[in-house]
């Protein structure tokens, strides 16, 4: 587990050159970080495990706190001004982040992993300022709670979306800018929008974005 005595170690350490810096996270952390994976630099508070594919990246100035399992997949990016975070102390928390390959977390979006979020191939959360939380106030029980975020395959969340805790998201759907997930999204190739989101209309099967073989959209 790292803890913030050596979080600083792991930042000077992302401002080193690509392979020396490779060699000291797998080396003294045991992270599985493939060689042609980038970390800018980023700050890791009481972070556990970390797995990064083939040609990962992770932009500059993006903070991992109490993140216990972060997984990224085949040519997956997190970009700039992200914060990522959880609450270990919660009943069933699982504190983790699993994300398929060739997917783009833009910058400035805030993810609570508490319930553990997976998000899963070909998948952009797009614009700024999404809210993803996985742990709320259960008012019966006078407890906190965590619950798990699924986003599914080729999904295109908007600018502003907010998710609730348990939410999921199936594959190909788009979320409108603004909207607020909750409950169970599944209607493929659906536009969703609204608070909280409903099905708003039909997305043609043909839409290049649920067919393209590379996640960066030029």
């Amino acid at each position: 587990m790292i803890t913030i005595f050596n979080a600083a170690f792991i930042f000077l350490a992302c401002r080193m050159p690509s392979p020396i810096r490779g060699f000291i996270l797998r080396s003294v952390f045991q992270w599985d970080i493939h060689p042609s994976a980038r970390i800018g630099l980023s700050l890791f508070v009481n972070s556990g495990h970390v797995e990064l594919a083939a040609d990962a990246r992770i932009g500059h100035f993006t903070v991992f706190k109490d993140i216990r399992r972060l997984s990224l997949g085949n040519h997956t990016t997190i970009g700039n001004w992200n914060w990522l975070s959880s609450a270990p102390v919660i009943q069933g928390a699982t504190c983790s982040i699993t994300i398929g390959e060739h997917s783009s977390i833009t910058s400035r979006h805030y993810i609570d992993a508490t319930g553990g979020v997976d998000i899963g191939a070909f998948v952009t959360l797009a614009g700024h300022r999404g809210t993803v939380l996985s742990h709320q106030i259960d008012l019966a029980e006078c407890r906190q709670q965590a619950l798990p975020i699924r986003i599914g395959d080729y999904c295109l969340i908007g600018s502003d979306v907010r998710f609730v805790p348990g939410a999921a998201v199936g594959d190909y759907i788009q979320i409108a800018m603004g909207s607020v997930v909750v409950g169970h999204l599944s209607e493929s190739y659906s536009l969703y929008g609204g608070v909280p989101a409903r099905n708003l209309r039909a997305i043609p099967k043909s839409a290049a974005y649920f067919s393209r073989g590379t996640g960066a959209v030029r």
